[in-house]
């Protein structure tokens, strides 16, 4: 009689822990600007004894946006296999007009009268900005071949998140070179703006034209970019040095027309 006692309370007890068909996430609160897309990682268990299709679908706020998608590709509805488990990743874009706060989002799964729903929560902490341009305005340049010309740049937070560990780069003609100064901005404050000067050498020998160059302002959350046209001329030596060919090539002419001229 214990025995039967032992096995019937062992059997309701795997019962209870047997798991239910449900959507579950492994972070069901994320936080991230209103520019940012809010990533969750889910997962769709069907408990049942046969292979159903499970139809996507979420309640969301005007102007918000939602993807799923399963290794990388978007999908409406997911095939779960009896008894297995399938993964996915469920991408919640807010409006831009979104304010600041939490949003509660419940997305839901429906296949052949079985229904599943998954309640998350996206927190919007603001906007990020960040634009990279000079004081005035003004995007093209003049410089001299075989000289190192600096120019002021003006970078600014336009956001109303803070920024931090901003990194400079460059993009320029083969053999060119650029410094910052400074080379990196630990910290930007909303509404804040530094300058920033770069040094650019441009080459000796260099032709006389334009040129492009494109400078950037990265953060694990977003870039700004900046074009500059170059304008390169030649150096007053390099000028003055074909002026005197030049009169050096009359002078050597006039002299043999003078001098060979008469036979």
């Amino acid at each position: 009689m214990s025995l039967s006692f032992l096995s019937n309370f062992t059997y309701c007890y795997a019962q209870s822990t047997l798991p239910k068909s449900g959507l579950s996430a492994q972070l069901f609160n994320l936080e991230a600007a209103t520019n940012s897309t809010f990533n969750y990682s889910a997962s769709l268990y069907n408990s049942s004894d046969v292979d159903k299709n499970y139809q996507l679908s979420a309640n969301l706020p005007n102007g918000w946006q939602i993807a799923y998608k399963v290794g990388g590709s978007p999908v409406t509805a997911l095939n779960v296999l009896a008894k297995q488990t399938q993964n996915l990743s469920i991408e919640i874009i807010p409006s831009i007009s979104a304010e600041p706060g939490k949003t509660a989002v419940t997305v839901f799964g429906v296949a052949n009268g079985d229904s599943t729903k998954l309640d998350l929560e996206a927190v919007v902490k603001g906007t990020y900005g960040l634009q990279l341009s000079t004081p005035s305005g003004k995007l093209n340049q003049d410089l001299t071949q075989g000289a190192t010309q600096s120019i002021t740049l003006e970078l600014k937070n336009t956001g109303n998140i803070a920024l931090d560990g901003i990194d400079l780069s460059n993009q320029l003609p083969p053999n060119w070179q650029a410094v910052f100064d400074p080379s990196k901005i630990s910290h930007l404050s909303p509404g804040e703006t530094k300058q920033i000067i770069v040094s650019i050498q441009v080459p000796d020998k260099t032709l006389s034209g334009d040129y492009q160059a494109t400078l950037s302002a990265k953060t694990p959350y977003i870039n700004s970019d900046t074009v500059l046209r170059l304008t390169v001329k030649a150096s007053l030596l390099t000028g003055w040095i074909g002026i005197i060919i030049i009169i050096g090539s009359i002078a050597l002419v006039y002299f043999l027309i003078k001098k060979y001229g008469r036979r």
